[in-house]
C-alpha cells in the first residue's frame, strides 16, 4: 500500500512540474510571436496576464489539470477571427459574389495547440515510465521476500 502512495505522489509531483514547464513554454511563445501586441500599448499583454494552470487532486488516484487563458486566445491559435461583412474591404481585396476574401486573412499563430499537444506526448512518456519503474520495484521486492 505504501509503495502505491508513493507512486501517486510521484505521478502528482509529475504532472504538477509538467504544468508550470507548459505553462512557462506558453508565456514564451506568447512572447516571441509578439501576440497581442500593439502600437502605442502600454503594460503587460491581456493574454500574458489571463494565462494560468490549476492541477487539482480527485481522488482514488485521479489527477486533474487545466489550462486556462482568454478565449480570444484560441482563435489567434486557429487563425480565426476579423470577420468582414458582405463585400467590406480593409486589406486585400474581397469576391464581391461570395463574400468572402481572395486572400488568406489572419494566418494561425500557434502558441497554444502546438505546445500543449507536444507536451502532451512527453507527459505520457514521462507517467508510463515512472509507473513501469514502479511495477518493476514492487515485483522486485515481492519476488525477494
Amino acid at each position: 500500500m505504501r509503495r502505491s502512495n508513493q507512486a501517486n505522489h510521484e505521478v502528482s509531483a509529475l504532472f504538477e512540474r509538467w504544468l508550470t514547464r507548459t505553462e512557462e513554454i506558453m508565456r514564451q511563445r506568447i512572447s516571441q510571436m509578439d501576440i497581442g501586441s500593439y502600437p502605442g500599448k502600454k503594460g503587460p499583454d491581456e493574454l500574458l496576464r489571463s494565462l494560468s494552470s490549476r492541477m487539482r487532486d480527485l481522488g482514488s488516484g485521479y489527477l486533474e489539470g487545466s489550462f486556462s487563458f482568454l478565449e480570444r486566445g484560441r482563435f489567434v491559435d486557429m487563425g480565426s477571427g476579423r470577420g468582414y461583412s458582405f463585400g467590406q474591404s480593409i486589406r486585400g481585396t474581397h469576391d464581391l459574389e461570395t463574400g468572402r476574401r481572395k486572400n488568406k486573412g489572419r494566418r494561425p499563430k500557434k502558441w497554444y495547440g502546438k505546445v500543449f499537444y507536444g507536451r502532451l506526448n512527453d507527459l505520457q512518456g514521462a507517467v508510463g515510465y515512472t509507473m513501469m519503474e514502479n511495477v518493476l520495484e514492487t515485483l522486485k521486492t515481492e519476488l525477494s521476500q
